[in-house]
């Protein structure tokens, strides 16, 4: 918790520790206006809830059009339900160049971690740790899919799959915290399943194995969705991933 704590301050510019229960703090943040590093995109807002804590950073120009939308609201969850993101979004775009603010979008999503003392393994026998001798089979998974398996976690061996009648159909790969915060050691995970093999635990089995081998080097594994999705949720439930927070971003 402490860790997600410090790399969210960094991120957003404000320490948590400084946020109270049941407040929300708006302030700007002159990195809402710049690449940020290790993502590759620019988050004009950037809202974070933690235990009873709304942080909401934004561009300097955008501070008190938000700040007086806060003010107006009982509850600043109002900004996550779907009138309140249409304003929010409509204020971005006004303020953005026209080619990156056809490039903005809304990313909603529930940020999940672990540790030692609650991770419940799941282990099949289908699910192994990919090596290098895997490439063919990874880049035909890839053909298909929506996501792309780094070389990188390959290496260290922090990818798994699951073979079923030697074809790739489900996979992890990770993601470390960007250089500018890596001294927190957090690695986000991204779990992909083909649609047809869906519903048969070969996300839990990757997610388990990815985790323990995160663990296994004092790493922690932070494990994120969009809100909507129900599966990944259970999922991370079901392997003892607590919730750390809700995150709403738009990004270009």
């Amino acid at each position: 918790m402490e860790q997600l704590d410090a790399f969210y301050s960094e991120c957003l510019g404000f320490s948590a520790e400084k946020a109270k229960s049941g407040k929300t703090q708006v302030f700007a943040s002159e990195r809402r206006l710049k690449n940020e590093e290790g993502y590759g995109v620019t988050f004009p807002f950037w809202m974070l809830y933690s235990e009873n804590r709304y942080i909401i950073s934004i561009r300097p120009d955008l501070l008190d059009l938000v700040s007086a939308l806060v003010r107006s609201e009982s509850d600043a969850r109002a900004l996550f339900n779907e009138d309140g993101g249409i304003v929010v979004e409509s204020w971005c775009r006004s303020v953005l160049p026209k080619d990156d603010a056809k490039k903005l979008r809304r990313i909603h999503s529930l940020e999940h971690y672990v540790d030692k003392e609650y991770f419940r393994p799941f282990n099949i026998p289908e699910c192994r740790r990919l090596i290098s001798d895997d490439y063919k089979l990874i880049e035909k998974m890839s053909e298909i899919s929506d996501f792309s398996c780094p070389d990188e976690c390959i290496e260290d061996g922090t990818a798994f799959g699951v073979f079923v009648d030697e074809k790739l159909v489900a996979r992890s790969t990770t993601i470390p915290t960007p250089k500018v915060t890596g001294k927190y050691h957090l690695v986000w995970m991204g779990v992909e399943t083909l649609a047809e093999y869906r519903r048969r635990g070969y996300a839990k089995a990757v997610v388990s194995g990815t985790t323990e081998a995160l663990l296994s080097r004092e790493l922690v594994p932070v494990y994120n969705h969009a809100v909507w999705n129900i599966a990944s949720r259970n999922t991370a439930n079901s392997l003892g991933y607590k919730l750390y927070g809700e995150t709403l971003r738009w990004q270009y």
